[in-house]
């Protein structure tokens, strides 16, 4: 593969915010590049690994994004790649690479990669553009919750923020607002997103609030799991992006 960016660099980043780089790529092999969705098995994705000022791993495969269109050898295509910037301020290499979906990237069979450089500001990050989403979530009532079939039980925590992300509350038909969530499972059944208990207001990094919901216990009696995480809604669950969440059990009689 041949990739070639628009641009060498991007300066005055923030945190998280996103990044649309221009490339034009170059099928320089002999195999079809199938495009699909990331992940998808047969497909060609790019991607990048993350590296700081010095040159050391930051993290690998920090992004992956689809291609335009299938390119066949001798084609180029050109359009962006996008990903989001990383969750803290400093200076930042990004190696732009391809990857075939299950087999492998193409630098490993010898393929050139290109260089992005990155600065990102130290500006705090709202909820709209996430930086680093970290929780710590404390139950200080209702680790056991009971109740009745089709009644409720209380819960009360006190959520800290410990990453670099003002939380917003306010709600926005865009998202990019944060709440308690849960998703409730039961036995070995898929867990199901459950709840959602609102902020009473902006949390910013290292701030706590204390959060108090009524839960609505199943109609089915059973022993059930609720696991609770922040969302950023319309945006990504905390946990994805690796903070701890905090089960607690739902007995319904």
């Amino acid at each position: 593969a041949r990739i070639e960016p628009g641009e060498t660099g991007f300066r005055g980043v923030k945190p998280g915010a996103d990044v649309e780089v221009p490339l034009r790529l170059t099928n320089a092999g002999d195999t079809l590049w199938l495009d699909g969705e990331v992940g998808r098995p047969g497909t060609v994705s790019i991607g990048g690994h993350l590296y700081d000022a010095a040159g050391n791993m930051v993290e690998h495969e920090f992004f992956r994004a689809p291609l335009w269109r299938a390119l066949e050898p001798g084609a180029s295509a050109e359009g962006r790649a996008r990903f989001a910037a990383p969750p803290s301020g400093g200076r930042y290499r990004v190696e732009l690479d391809l990857v075939a979906q299950g087999v492998c990237w193409f630098a490993h069979q010898g393929s050139p990669t290109a260089w992005l450089d990155v600065e990102v500001t130290h500006e705090m990050p709202d909820s709209r553009a996430p930086g680093l989403l970290r929780a710590e979530i404390v139950v200080t009532e209702g680790a056991t919750l009971t109740a009745p079939s089709g009644g409720t039980a209380r819960l009360r925590t006190r959520v800290t923020n410990t990453g670099n992300t003002l939380w917003l509350n306010e709600r926005r038909p865009e998202g990019g607002y944060v709440a308690l969530g849960g998703r409730l499972r039961l036995g070995d059944e898929a867990p199901v997103d459950y709840l959602r208990v609102p902020l009473a207001r902006a949390v910013p990094p290292g701030e706590s609030v204390e959060i108090q919901a009524e839960i609505p216990a199943p109609s089915r009696p059973g022993r059930y799991r609720l696991e609770l995480d922040m969302v950023d809604e319309g945006i990504v669950w905390f946990g994805q992006k690796g903070s701890a969440t905090f089960e607690v059990e739902l007995l319904v009689s």
